[in-house]
């Protein structure tokens, strides 16, 4: 499957994550497994939502649609 703008293939966030650490560990951090993990939390934090803007998701869903919400 082609990315938006033809630039490769869709691949998986696992996948991404793990080649951002392997790369982050030729320089940016040291190679043990505290700061992968440490490393691989920043990562995600910066992606996922905010708990808040879930939780009002989740309220607003089905107040919109109550079919649409399940």
């Amino acid at each position: 499957m082609e990315a938006a703008g033809g630039g490769g293939a869709y691949r998986e966030i696992p996948e991404l994550l793990e080649e951002m650490i392997e790369h982050a560990c030729s320089g940016i951090i040291e190679d043990f497994f505290d700061e992968k993990e440490i490393y691989s939390s920043k990562i995600v934090n910066f992606l996922a939502a905010i708990p808040s803007s879930v939780n009002q998701f989740f309220y607003e869903k089905p107040q919109q649609n109550p079919a649409s919400a399940t």
